[in-house]
């Protein structure tokens, strides 16, 4: 997940802690942790949205064609992202209809150390993913496919280093 989230609900809970709330800050700790993270983006998009606008060289129909690709772009993102987040919590829910408590918390700590492999490629994706598709547009599939091996080379060499971090 978002190492922004994480830190941001781990800085939240503590600050509840210290000022003592008790068992009810982990549950708050969650909500507003997403409730700030939520806040930060929207703040970030919109003075970037805000800026890219209100460049002066841009008339009516430019700002329009700015607007469309944005949101073309952005759609199955968007989409992409709630699957995901429902796809991430059905096997723990599933699991914890038909088990008991600790097999979920065994599958929930041994999902963790499964999620420290996906690391890596989440950061080259978020990277690469706008370079890719600016050279999928251009029909440059050589170059294409020489970035996805370098990033691939990577991906495999910090996979390894965590793998053997895990198993010392």
């Amino acid at each position: 997940t978002n190492p922004v989230q994480n830190g941001l609900k781990i800085g939240v809970l503590l600050a509840l802690i210290f000022f003592g709330i008790g068992d009810k800050s982990v549950v708050l700790s969650q909500t507003v942790g997403i409730l700030l993270l939520a806040i930060i983006t929207y703040s970030f998009a919109h003075k970037g949205f805000s800026l890219l606008i209100q460049k002066e060289e841009l008339d009516k129909k430019g700002k329009d064609l700015i607007i469309t690709e944005l949101f073309s772009y952005s759609w199955p993102l968007i989409f992409a992202g709630i699957l995901y987040g429902f796809l991430y919590w059905t096997d723990s829910f599933v699991l914890g209809y038909f088990k008991d408590a600790s097999t979920v918390g065994f599958y929930n700590v041994a999902i963790t150390f499964v999620y420290l492999f996906a690391v890596a490629q989440d950061i080259f994706i978020q990277l690469f993913f706008p370079m890719l598709s600016e050279k999928y547009s251009q029909r440059k599939i050589s170059i294409m496919r020489d970035i996805t091996k370098q990033v691939m080379k990577w991906v495999y060499l910090i996979n390894i280093l965590v793998f053997a971090a895990l198993v010392i």
